[in-house]
């Protein structure tokens, strides 16, 4: 009798904490159909442009653990495009909501902040100041413009090139932000 209420209770306890471990008590194999998708808080960014980083895609379905993964990564990789973007500062959540049967609405939050802008740009190394003006001219930066990873890389590409036509080939060629 001890024993048989040993395994009653042990039974219990791992069903309720199994329950509890299954984020949102849902099935993890269960198929899941984002019905919306919704995006807010976007000001300067267009939301066909964040849509199009986004790994979930309205009216797709997912395996419900799959579908929890990419609101994670999702998450990530919005806020990286608006770093690239220079939203140094911008805040993402992104978020699941159940609906009727199978359905769920994905939520994007975002608080975007001041893009950041070119306050100086410094071009570093043993040369002259004409060498300097010439490398400067290379670039497609101005100052007070608005920060974007594109143009910085593009910019750091055109100077590389330059130099490497101008057969400094152990030239190195980095950005520091």
């Amino acid at each position: 009798m001890r024993s048989a209420v040993i395994c009653i209770v042990f039974a219990f306890c791992f069903l309720f904490t199994s329950n509890l471990l299954s984020k949102n008590n849902v099935n993890t194999n269960i198929m899941l159909k984002v019905s919306d998708l919704k995006i807010d808080g976007h000001k300067n960014i267009k939301e066909r442009e964040i849509r199009d980083v986004m790994q979930i895609k309205e009216g797709e379905s997912y395996k419900s653990y799959i579908l929890e993964y990419l609101i994670g990564s999702d998450e990530e990789i919005i806020k990286e495009f608006y770093r690239k973007k220079g939203y140094f500062n911008a805040l993402v959540s992104v978020d699941m909501n159940y609906k009727k049967g199978d359905e769920v609405e994905v939520s994007v939050n975002i608080e975007e902040g001041e893009c950041c802008k070119i306050v100086r740009v410094d071009i570093i190394g043993e040369m002259t100041d004409e060498e300097r003006k010439r490398l400067w001219k290379q670039t497609d930066l101005d100052i007070g413009e608005e920060y974007s990873e594109d143009i910085v890389n593009a910019s750091e590409l055109d100077i590389f090139m330059y130099l490497a036509e101008q057969s400094y080939i152990y030239a190195d060629v980095y950005t520091d932000v």
